[in-house]
C-alpha cells in the first residue's frame, strides 16, 4: 500500500476517522485541527489532502508521528508493509466486530417494534442528541427496575 493509501485506510476503519461533532467522516481541515489538537504535532487540512491524494510522498517525521499518535498506531505502520498489513488485519477484525454488533443491535430493536423509520432517523442525530436518546432510555430502564421492585416487595395488590 502507498502512505496515502495507508493514511485513508486508518480514516475510513477507525473511529478516529469519524468527527465526534458531526459523526460523520472528518473533512480534511477539521481532521487536520483535531490530530493538532490531540497530538500537538501540527498539520493543516492541505498538507493531509496533499497526503491522502498522493501529491506529497515524503512528508515530515512530526506529520507522520502525529498520524500515528493520532490513531494510535506503531509510526512503523507508515514504512513497514509487514506492520501495516498486521495493522491493517486487526483494525479490519475489529471494524467486521463492530459491524456484527451493530446488526445484532439493529436486528433486537426491529424485534422489539422499532420501526425501520426510526432507526434511519437515529442515524441523522447529532452525537448530542444519540446520548439524549441513550440517557432517556437508561432512565426508563432505572424506573420500570425501580417498579418491578416495588411491586415484589408489595406482593399482588389487593382489590
Amino acid at each position: 500500500m502507498s502512505l496515502a493509501e495507508k493514511i485513508t485506510f486508518l480514516f475510513e476503519n477507525l473511529d478516529e476517522g469519524i468527527d465526534p461533532r458531526t459523526g460523520k467522516p472528518y473533512r480534511y481541515k477539521e481532521a487536520a485541527a483535531a490530530i493538532t489538537d490531540k497530538t500537538g504535532k501540527e498539520i493543516t487540512g492541505n498538507g493531509l489532502w496533499k497526503l491522502m491524494t498522493g501529491k506529497t510522498q515524503d512528508p515530515k517525521k512530526s506529520t507522520l508521528e502525529g498520524l500515528a499518535a493520532f490513531f494510535e498506531v506503531e509510526i512503523d505502520y507508515f514504512f513497514d508493509n509487514a506492520t501495516s498489513k498486521r495493522a491493517a488485519e486487526r483494525i479490519a477484525a475489529r471494524a467486521a466486530e463492530r459491524a456484527e454488533r451493530q446488526a445484532e443491535l439493529l436486528d433486537l430493536l426491529e424485534k422489539n417494534g422499532v420501526p425501520q423509520v426510526h432507526l434511519r432517523q437515529l442515524s441523522d442525530l447529532s452525537p448530542a442528541g444519540k446520548q439524549m436518546i441513550a440517557q432517556a432510555i437508561a432512565q426508563t430502564l432505572r424506573v420500570e427496575q425501580l417498579e418491578r421492585e416495588a411491586a415484589e416487595r408489595d406482593g399482588p395488590s389487593s382489590k
